[in-house]
């Protein structure tokens, strides 16, 4: 893209804000051409959805003024544009090119919410969706076993922010749990299952018989599907319906129901009959497939792992490391920086609850950190153990406290 005001209209989308007194609030950034208010621009990002422009704002602080037009290199705010998200491309004309998004890392850490009247359970839906829209780093659901709603963030400072927002500024009255980590679960070594669905609904017979193997990627590689089946040997849309089921039984684990990553599955074999077989009848077979395949897997819980950063005086630095490695965390390196020593850590977020507190005391006050989301690794047998409170498999609730670990 090149940049000339003269040119067509290309300009990134980095940040949502809802107004007291307009509503939605879009900050663009304007590469190249020039926009007006009441022009239509198409989001690119989105299939070419078609926005209007309602009005162009200078941003001074909380002060707004208004403009007839801005061009290249203009940062202004918009109103008036309804489907739009950070990180979205908008255009003059359907098919230019799309701007780099911006990447967000996973939330790492949730909190339930309950609000305190029904007059404050309508008002909360509409400020969770208000801040979902803000800030793509936090996300809100209603957790299917319980019925909870669950906010999840980067951080208990990332929470506590949202929840003080949530009461003071949106008026929402609510009482909010204790954080929670987000885990994960993950296999080990390679599995195989396979599943016969064959029921009489209705009076009509389904059927579906699927064989499939399981083993781990590299940490960090999601999911994928190999198809070992010939050419032809199994119509397109029973395949499709393979992935998805493989696919939805990776949404809760065996172990205790968190989501499954990093695995590869490969199709082993899928028998289907003329007029019995359809594609839910796939999709159940596969599901119970995969459980089976990842059981004998050797599954795995995972939980996040963090970068901590510190800078201390030096006076501190040894209660400090004592500390940390008492939070299971493993001191990488450390450097002087001016009068500072900086160390850089890597520990569980499960046993990173209330350190703030914890090193403004180690350090009377004169410390500070900043973390962030590192990997996703193995959770070592006994805390595992105290985890799932027995030695192999169990269905404990959906969320676990940190607090217990």
């Amino acid at each position: 893209i090149t940049v000339d005001p003269a040119g067509e209209f290309s300009a990134l989308v980095f940040k949502i804000a809802t107004d007291s007194h307009v509503g939605k609030l879009a900050y663009l950034r304007i590469y190249s051409g020039s926009i007006e208010s009441g022009k239509v621009v198409y989001n690119v990002t989105r299939e070419g959805r078609k926005e209007r422009i309602g009005r162009l704002l200078q941003m001074h602080a909380n002060q707004r003024q208004d403009i007839p037009m801005a061009t290249a290199g203009d940062i202004v705010a918009v109103v008036g544009l309804k489907n739009i998200g950070t990180g979205d491309t908008l255009s003059s004309s359907i098919g230019r090119p799309t701007l780099e998004r911006i990447t967000f890392p996973e939330t790492v850490i949730s909190v339930a919410i309950e609000p305190k009247t029904q007059g404050d359970l309508a008002k909360l839906t509409e400020v969770l969706d208000a801040l979902m829209n803000e800030d793509p780093t936090f996300k809100a659901k209603i957790d299917s076993d319980t019925g909870e709603t669950l906010i999840s963030g980067m951080g208990e400072l990332h929470l506590e922010v949202i929840v003080d927002r949530i009461i003071r500024e949106f008026n929402v009255k609510a009482s909010v749990g204790k954080p929670q980590v987000a885990y994960k679960e993950g296999i080990t070594a390679s599995g195989k299952g396979e599943s016969l669905y064959e029921k009489q609904i209705g009076g009509k017979n389904h059927f579906a018989q699927v064989s499939l193997s399981v083993e781990p990627l590299a940490r960090g590689q999601g999911f994928k599907f190999v198809n070992r089946l010939s050419s032809g040997s199994l119509p397109a849309a029973f395949l499709g319906a393979i992935e998805k089921g493989c696919q939805d039984s990776m949404n809760d684990g065996i172990l205790a129901g968190f989501p499954v990553v990093d695995v590869q599955v490969r199709l082993d074999g899928a028998t289907f009959r003329e007029g019995e077989s359809n594609e839910i009848a796939f999709k159940i077979a596969t599901y119970e497939a995969m459980k089976a395949a990842m059981r004998n897997a050797s599954p795995v819980l995972l939980e996040p792992f963090m970068k901590v950063e510190i800078e201390t005086p030096e006076n501190y630095v040894g209660d400090i490391i004592g500390n940390m490695n008492s939070r299971r965390g493993k001191v990488i390196n450390m450097e002087m920086r001016e009068d500072v020593r900086v160390i850089d850590c890597h520990a569980p977020l499960s046993d990173m609850f209330g350190y703030s507190t914890q090193l403004r005391s180690l350090s009377q006050g004169r410390a500070t950190f900043t973390m962030e989301l590192l990997h996703y690794d193995e959770v070592p047998k006994s805390v595992t153990e105290r985890i799932l409170g027995v030695s192999g498999y169990s269905q404990p609730p959906q969320q676990m406290i940190a607090g217990d670990n």
